[in-house]
């Protein structure tokens, strides 16, 4: 062993294990099609390379301090780690959903034992379980204990063999779990399957919320409307499924409006569409600067299009970001979509490829026909666009919308293409436009970080 590594100060050579743990930490997960599996977690492997490095990881409590909780962990390695990470925030992570193997119920129970005396340290818990059982509960125990320091609760319940459905659409002043105090610090919130409806934490200092419908069992409108606007800093919502029982929404003209001041990024999806319609309509968001809509039908929003408000783009002042999931419309639809949300500044298809997309053919034409007749340029503050790629003959259709934005005064000043990773194309799409000076060519993955600027680990974020 050369003795230059015994050289380095112990302080030093923590902080260096503890960015080496981040940095493994971050990396992407397996994908969908790939076989899961589990590796060494990072301070693990440097207890094994030298004596020296042994005693320093051991003695830097902050390497130990996440805690994963499955049907293959050891309850004393659980132990050791809550003790070797002192009095160090805690990332508790605990996996015994469907799609996992499932965790022995009395091995469970002990470590739960263990977690449970340390919840004034939890500062992050994910929680994915497959059924609570009246008579062996987990989440609930869970959450009665005590845990000021929370930050980020992520909680997805598959089942439940008894619940208190006269629960479901009470108030969300009377929250159903942590209500011997949720903590004030508790800023991201994602509830998924029966979470929402049964084990609805506070929400009045949440920044970042999560609603995941997986399972049918819709909320009244009221309810639903008074969680969105329990917290007045929300900032990024999410919202995935049917959460309100189809045909049970308010007409667009009785809507009660939706009053999110600090909303800045909103995400929707619902099978029957009626979601992104339902609370479009009542939305009154004057900061929301981004929108994300996934697998929007043609008439999905007709009502957002078709309502007689004077000057209808300016409900929206400050959107300048919109991305489309999965979506086809006709001309006449997106002719609606450039008036309602006309100050867009960056418009991203995500998993739509290039020669697929109407857009851009409508964005090659320069001026189109307006609603009177007169023409008008779309978006005019255009400038980023962003498209799947497979590579291929898709270099005329992107010429065409660039040249003809040129044209007419509106230039688009970068091209994102969403590659997933497939050097090939890069390398072929660089050729392609190696040399222009009025165009920039970006790659990005093709699943986004939501919100953006998100600093902390998100696993559950899957759906959009």
């Amino acid at each position: 062993m050369c003795t230059g590594i015994y050289d380095i100060p112990a302080e030093i050579l923590a902080v260096i294990f503890e960015e080496g743990k981040n940095i493994v930490e971050e990396m992407p997960a397996a994908s969908d099609d790939e076989k899961p599996h589990r590796c060494t977690p990072f301070e693990i492997l440097i207890t094994h390379i030298c004596s020296y490095f042994r005693q320093v990881s051991l003695a830097t409590p902050s390497l130990w301090t996440s805690i994963r909780v499955d049907a293959f962990c050891r309850i004393e390695n659980i132990v050791n780690r809550l003790e070797r990470s002192g009095a160090c925030g805690l990332n508790i992570r605990i996996e015994s959903a469907g799609q996992d193997t499932p965790i022995n119920a009395t091995k469970l129970d002990m470590i739960m034992d263990h977690i449970l005396r340390h919840s004034l340290r939890w500062r992050s818990l994910f929680l994915r379980y497959a059924c609570e059982r009246a008579a062996h509960p987990v989440v609930r125990r869970i959450c009665a204990a005590p845990a000021p320091r929370l930050r980020l609760f992520s909680l997805t319940v598959d089942n439940v063999n008894e619940a208190d459905l006269t629960s479901i659409n009470r108030s969300v002043n009377r929250p159903h779990i942590f209500n011997d105090g949720t903590p004030q610090e508790l800023k991201f919130v994602r509830l998924r399957g029966l979470a929402t409806q049964l084990f609805r934490p506070s929400l009045n200092s949440v920044v970042t919320l999560h609603l995941d419908q997986v399972r049918y069992l819709p909320l009244q409108y009221p309810t639903f409307r008074e969680i969105l606007m329990c917290s007045p800093y929300l900032a990024n919502l999410s919202i995935y499924g049917d959460i309100i029982a189809p045909g049970t929404w308010p007409p667009a003209w009785q809507a009660n409006t939706l009053y999110l001041p600090n909303l800045r990024s909103l995400r929707l999806f619902s099978e029957s569409g009626e979601t992104c319609a339902g609370v479009m309509n009542g939305l009154d968001a004057p900061k929301l600067q981004s929108l994300t809509l996934k697998s929007l039908h043609e008439h999905d929003m007709d009502d957002l299009w078709t309502r007689n408000i004077p000057n209808q783009s300016a409900r929206f002042p400050n959107l300048k970001s919109l991305t489309f999931e999965e979506f086809d419309f006709t001309d006449l639809t997106y002719g609606c979509i450039f008036q309602t949300f006309s100050g867009i500044t960056s418009f991203f298809a995500l998993g739509v490829r290039v020669k697929d997309s109407p857009l851009l053919k409508i964005l090659g034409q320069g001026l189109i026909a307006g609603p009177g007749g007169s023409p008008y340029i779309p978006w005019p503050r255009l400038e980023t666009l962003g498209f799947a790629t497979e590579g291929g003959d898709e270099a005329g259709i992107i010429e065409a919308a660039i040249e003809a934005r040129k044209t007419c005064g509106y230039p688009i000043s970068t091209f994102l293409f969403a590659v997933c990773g497939d050097d090939e194309i890069e390398e072929e799409l660089l050729l392609e436009y190696q040399g222009r000076q009025d165009l920039k060519i970006r790659f990005c993955p093709a699943d986004t970080i939501w919100p953006e600027g998100r600093t902390h680990l998100d696993y559950e974020d899957c759906l959009f």
